[in-house]
């Protein structure tokens, strides 16, 4: 019987085997650009940021992931496996700045005719999913078959050419979209959800949106960041925003492309499963390191070329990725100090000297003030400039630097954190004499500068000392020894002896007195120092020195003409309240009534306009950089929180209460939560309401009523003018609560808030009701 049963073939063996059905594919397509403000790390390698995204992707599993098929009413389910990304059409800026600095539609948007492509800054086009500069050789159905993941450099060159490229991809994933849900029998892989990153709905990828949109009750879910894009496309195509999507202010890449993962997976019915074991060149699709990228395989020219044209993230850009940092240790201090009113009886107990620690908690105070948030930055700014700088430096100077520089990251930390302790005490401590104590202490100082300069030089210095090392054949460890070790004290130490640390603290410290309208102690002729008095101990305060000479008659004359200005009687009657004409030494600078309205209405025109990321963030955390007690947070945070935060919050909870009769798809009631208006609105009220960010919600309602737009200004203006009459300081990027409770006038901030929620709120309701 053995004997039988062997010689008898497979399928006779078994005949009524059940035969397992294929697996159901989820794809993901991916549209959009390095961003507008560039408030993040990441955004310059974009290899890296849709390798990222693609690999948590692949963490989504079924909720059953053992389970081939499932017995449901007599019927087999397929078991779904989502693939990652099936396509991508990325467009990046070569100089690692954002697009919110191009102010010129002209500059970026392509011409119909086909003339003058040539204009806009350089910019990169990377794609997956397409095959090289966008050819497809069977048709665009054969892209959704599966293929091995892989990131392609398609063009480059001025702006308006490499976006004539992405409309033509664009137009074939839109080709891609609509066969894709309407062939029959289903094609392998379906495209189940789009990733949007800051992405041009209305020009670029308006295609691809449209067939999304055009899908119908089964339109595609879509999750990314960029609140002005997001808030287009679910005003204009009336998409569903799910998932964490927003703003990306100092997020990283691994953080969004987690939070977009669990997003899709809740919205598919599938789980996010981290401890699932991607390789780094896992495809989804293929074998494992089809990608590209194994050790036996020759270096790719093309991808060599997409790594040389990898910008250095700016420092205005590591600046603002910091703001976490920011933001903890004001609300560490405010509740150490908090603390200590309740445990001293009401008896304050300050901090004289910023060097003299008594007790512990005067050591974490000075800590935190005034080193954690340098050193901080000074490793950001180290780390994320590293890989371009080193590289570039080893491809001209010697083959042992051309390893992988991952495997440096702890010699550079070592020597960025030595720096930037070193740079950060010399930025705020006062090394003048005494007769410049008095100038010093009145201005104030910061060492979050210092960190950003400091990170920036060890990358370079760091690469010369490894070269020189190797070659003059030193040893292995005395090499590391040097890097690590003495490399971050010869930058700390050059920081500190060229004055460069406690100059740049002394300009922190003039830009928060300026944006608080504080008066400014000033150089006495007769007690000035002259050059020729200093000692070699004194050298490091030469350019401090300096710059104080130079800015001290500055702002002599410009706090001069504010208090005539101020003491003018009809002026001084209609503008000022009587308590702020006095101008005594110390004292605040008298603030005219109506300044504050015109401030709150350009803070909303500059957030439109690209300002919010070039000018307001970046001035935001320097004002809180150092900020004496019960002074932590910002002036420019406050108005931040009020003009834009609880200005879009009035407006979306307006569009909730009272949704508006009709919108251009010719629907008569949008306040379904399924709907992309309704998801607009839900998913804005509540991150506005509990993280203090996607402001960005609010525009195209702005943009489709005056009433709205007016109740905005309004709101904005007058929010703001009671904070800079009571001179209130809070900051956004936190739950409501918290906001308050950090603000040095509770109680102003909370009426300055209900202003700007309230009229935003009823301008919205009487713009529905009309419309």
């Amino acid at each position: 019987l053995r004997f039988i049963m062997k010689s008898m073939p497979n399928s006779n063996r078994t005949p009524k085997s059940k035969v397992k059905p294929e697996p159901e594919y989820y794809s993901v397509a991916l549209i959009g650009s390095s961003g507008g403000g560039t408030a993040t790390l990441g955004h310059t390698d974009p290899v890296e940021l849709l390798t990222t995204i693609h690999r948590e992707l692949l963490r989504v599993r079924d909720t059953d992931a053992d389970a081939e098929e499932e017995e449901e009413d007599g019927k087999h389910r397929r078991r779904r496996v989502c693939v990652g990304i099936s396509h991508a059409i990325f467009v990046s800026l070569s100089d690692g700045s954002g697009f919110d600095s191009i102010r010129k539609k002209s500059d970026w948007l392509p011409n119909d005719k086909g003339h003058s492509t040539d204009v806009g800054p350089r910019a990169a086009l990377y794609s997956v999913g397409f095959y090289e500069h966008g050819q497809a050789p069977n048709g665009a159905t054969e892209q959704m078959q599966r293929q091995p993941f892989h990131v392609t450099l398609v063009d480059e060159g001025p702006l308006t050419k490499v976006n004539r490229h992405a409309q033509m991809l664009d137009e074939m994933l839109s080709h891609n979209i609509t066969q894709c849900h309407n062939s029959s029998p289903p094609i392998e892989v379906m495209l189940s959800a789009m990733i949007s990153l800051s992405s041009e709905p209305k020009n670029i990828h308006s295609k691809s949106l449209n067939a999304c949109s055009e899908l119908g009750s089964s339109n595609l879910p879509i999750v990314g960041s960029g609140g002005t894009s997001l808030s287009q496309i679910a005003s204009l195509y009336d998409l569903r925003i799910v998932g964490n999507s927003g703003g990306s202010v100092a997020s990283t890449t691994l953080t969004k492309a987690r939070g977009w993962a669990i997003g899709l997976a809740k919205e598919w019915g599938m789980v996010y499963d981290g401890s699932i074991s991607v390789g780094s060149t896992s495809s989804g699709f293929g074998k494992e390191g089809e990608s590209g990228g194994c050790a036996d395989k020759p270096a790719d020219p093309k991808e060599n070329q997409i790594r040389q044209t990898t910008p250095v993230p700016t420092l205005k850009s590591i600046l603002e990725a910091a703001l976490p940092s920011f933001l903890f240790v004001c609300i560490t201090l405010r509740s150490i100090h908090t603390w200590e009113d309740h445990g001293s009886d009401g008896q304050e107990c300050l901090l004289v000297q910023p060097i003299g620690i008594h007790t512990s908690a005067s050591m974490v105070k000075y800590t935190l003030q005034d080193i954690v948030l340098g050193t901080t930055l000074c490793i950001l700014s180290s780390t994320s400039r590293s890989a371009t700088s080193v590289s570039g430096a080893s491809s001209s100077s010697s083959p042992s630097t051309t390893n992988n520089q991952s495997g440096d990251q702890s010699t550079l930390i070592m020597s960025a954190t030595i720096a930037g302790v070193l740079a950060s005490a010399s930025a705020t401590q006062s090394v003048g004499s005494s007769s410049l104590f008095h100038v010093e202490e009145s201005l104030g100082s910061g060492s979050a500068l210092a960190g950003l300069v400091a990170g920036a030089l060890i990358p370079s210095v760091l690469n010369k000392m490894s070269y020189l090392c190797h070659s003059y054949h030193v040893t292995a460890t005395m090499t590391n020894i040097l890097c690590g070790g003495g490399v971050g004290m010869l930058v700390g130490v050059l920081m500190h002896v060229s004055g460069l640390a406690h100059g740049l603290g002394l300009i922190t410290g003039v830009i928060r007195n300026l944006l608080r309208f504080r008066k400014t102690a000033l150089l006495e002729n007769d007690s000035t120092v002259t050059l020729m008095s200093f000692s070699i101990d004194r050298i490091p305060s030469l350019l401090s020195f300096g710059l104080l000479r130079l800015i001290c008659p500055i702002l002599q004359h410009f706090q001069e003409q504010w208090c005539h200005i101020a003491s003018i009687p009809s002026l001084s009657t209609l503008f000022y309240e009587p308590p702020n004409t006095d101008c005594t030494p110390l004292q605040n600078l008298p603030i005219p009534m109506g300044l504050g309205f015109l401030s709150g209405c350009m803070f909303v025109y500059g957030s439109k306009i690209g300002w919010y990321h070039s000018i307001f963030l970046p001035l935001i955390l320097l004002e809180m950089d150092a900020s004496p007690r019960y002074e932590e947070a910002s002036l420019l945070g406050a108005i931040d929180e009020c003009t834009l935060v609880m200005v879009c919050a009035g407006i979306c909870a307006g569009n909730i209460i009272l949704p508006r009769r009709g919108h251009a798809s010719g629907q008569n009631n949008v306040s379904n939560r399924g709907g992309g208006h309704a998801s607009l609105a839900w998913q804005a009220l509540k991150t506005n309401f509990l993280c203090g960010d996607f402001i960005e919600a609010a525009y195209p309602s702005m943009e489709r009523s005056r009433i709205i737009n007016a109740s905005a200004y309004l709101a904005a203006g007058l929010s703001t003018e009671i904070i800079l009459q009571k001179r209130v300081l809070s900051t956004a990027y936190l739950p409501l609560p918290l906001t308050i409770w950090i603000s040095n006038d509770r109680w102003s901030m909370s009426v300055a808030c209900s202003v700007a929620f309230v009229v935003s709120l009823f301008g919205a309701l009487a713009s529905n009701v009309r419309y």
